[in-house]
C-alpha cells in the first residue's frame, strides 16, 4: 500500500525545517567546476571550500581535478577563476585509468589571490566540522548537495547562466558489495540512492536529478541530536547498476592520508 501523500508532504515540510540551516551552510561551502568545449561552458564536477588554521584548500574528485585542474574554473559575479595553489591527488592506478582509482581524491591548497576571490562568494567550512573516524550506524542520516549538469542551464549563445544545486538527504547502504566493486570499506562510505525522491511541493515519489556532475561535492553526516554536520566523505562516484546501486564516497580521514599523495 502507498503512503499517504498527505502524510509523506507533512514529513517533507518537517524535515526541510530540521535540515535546511544544514543545507544552507554546506551549500555556501559548496564549488561547482566548469570548462571550455566547443565554444561552450560545460559543468565539471565539484568541490568543497574548508579553511584550516591561515589555510584554505578545496577539496575534490581526483577526476574531476587532477589532470584538469589548468582547463577548470569557478564563476564568480564577474570573473571566471582558475585556482591557483599548490594541488595534491591521489595515485593514478596501475591502469593508468583515472575511473580506476578507487580513493580518487584531490586537494588543493590555494594561494592567497584564489582564496579571496572565492570568499567573496563562498564561506568555507572550518576544519572542527570533519568527520574523522566516522561511525556509520542504522540511524544515520547524511546529506548530499552538488551541482548536477542537467541542472545547468544556458543562454542562447550557449553560455552556463546558472548552475542550480541538488540537495539529498539519504541513509548508509549497508547491502552493498564492497569487494564486487572494487572499493574497500574501510575507505569508501557507500550510502543509498535509487534515483526516485518526494518534496514538499510533489509528495508523489517522482525521478530525481541524473546526479552526473556531483563528484567531488561532500558526503555530509548530520546529528540532529547533537544539532552538528560533519563533512565526513568527498563523494566520487555513482553507481547505477542494480543490485550494487549506491552513491560512493572516499572517507576524509582517506582524503588526507599524505602516503597516498603524489607531491
Amino acid at each position: 500500500m502507498s503512503k499517504d501523500p498527505s502524510l509523506i508532504q507533512f514529513n517533507n515540510q518537517l524535515a526541510e525545517n530540521i535540515f535546511s540551516p544544514y543545507i544552507k551552510e554546506i551549500n555556501n561551502a559548496t564549488v561547482c567546476f566548469f570548462y571550455d568545449e566547443d565554444n561552450k561552458q560545460i559543468q565539471g564536477g565539484c568541490g568543497v571550500f574548508v579553511k584550516s588554521e591561515d589555510n584554505y584548500y578545496i577539496l575534490s574528485a581526483a577526476h574531476v581535478l587532477a589532470e584538469h585542474v589548468k582547463n577548470k574554473y569557478i564563476i564568480l559575479k564577474d570573473k571566471e577563476l582558475i585556482l591557483g595553489g599548490k594541488i595534491f591527488s591521489s595515485k593514478m592506478p596501475p591502469t593508468n585509468i583515472r575511473e580506476d582509482d578507487s580513493i580518487d581524491v584531490s586537494i588543493i591548497q590555494l594561494d592567497i589571490e584564489s582564496a579571496q576571490y572565492l570568499l567573496t562568494r563562498f564561506n568555507p567550512i572550518s576544519k572542527d566540522k570533519l568527520g574523522f573516524k566516522h561511525d556509520i550506524k542504522n540511524s544515520t542520516t547524511y546529506l548530499i548537495s552538488g551541482y548536477p549538469k542537467t541542472k545547468s542551464k544556458s543562454n542562447a549563445k550557449s553560455k552556463i547562466i546558472q548552475s542550480k544545486i541538488f540537495s539529498y538527504r539519504t541513509k548508509p547502504n549497508f547491502d552493498f558489495d564492497f569487494t564486487k566493486s572494487g572499493f574497500d570499506y574501510q575507505k569508501t562510505i557507500a550510502v543509498s540512492f535509487d534515483g526516485h525522491i518526494t518534496s514538499k511541493s510533489n509528495p508523489h515519489k517522482h525521478k530525481a536529478p541524473d546526479v552526473d556532475g556531483i563528484s567531488g561535492s561532500g558526503l555530509w553526516y548530520i546529528d540532529i541530536e547533537m544539532n552538528q554536520m560533519f563533512l565526513v566523505g568527498i563523494v566520487i562516484q555513482y553507481i547505477k547498476e542494480r543490485p550494487n546501486k549506491a552513491i560512493l564516497a572516499t572517507r576524509i580521514d582517506y582524503v588526507f592520508m599524505e602516503e597516498i599523495f603524489l607531491k
